[in-house]
This record gives C-alpha cells, structure tokens and sequence, in this order.
C-alpha cells in the first residue's frame, strides 16, 4: 500500500508538482494557442477554479503567458496564450526551438 504525497508539507515535492504543473500548460499551449481557465483545469485534473486563476496569473507574472478578455456572445471569456518567453520555457533542453 503506498502512501499519499502530501504536498502541504514536502516544500521539494510542492515545487517539483508546480513546475511539472507548468510544464504540462506550457507544452499544451504551445499546440493549442490559447486556453481558458476551465480548460486548464480539466488538463491539470483541479475541480475548483479559483485556484487555476491563481496558478494562469502566476504564470503570467513570471513571464510566460499573457491573457486577453473577449467578448463572446454578451459574456466575457479570459483567454491566456503563450508568450515569446513561454514560448523557449515549453521546450525540452535537448528540443529545438
């Protein structure tokens, strides 16, 4: 029987999930081209949303995504795409720009 990961307590094993976490949007932002938060969080396998927003604008401050709000049929929708930053942190190290 294996033992849960508790990430509220292991800092190493918070931070290595988070940058995994940020891998896995990159990566998938640099196929798709935009997202939405519901999305994102139906990729990283999250149920509740506020915590995707705070994890998208994180990103965003480190540089790595930048978000448009559109309006779409009267609601506005927040999209997050890569930038020229997030572009060259999506790719492995032995991957070609």
């Amino acid at each position: 029987m294996s033992a849960a990961v508790d990430y509220r307590t292991d800092y190493k094993k918070r931070m290595a999930r988070n940058e995994e976490k940020i891998d896995v949007v990159l990566r998938f932002l640099r196929d798709e081209y935009c997202t939405s938060a519901e999305i994102v969080a139906q990729l990283l396998g999250v149920e509740a949303i506020q915590p995707v927003y705070r994890f998208l604008n994180k990103m965003t401050d480190k540089g790595f995504l930048r978000h448009h709000n559109f309006m779409i049929e009267g609601r506005s929708v927040r999209l997050w795409g890569l930038t020229p930053h997030g572009v060259a942190f999506s790719c492995a190290d032995d991957e070609a720009l």
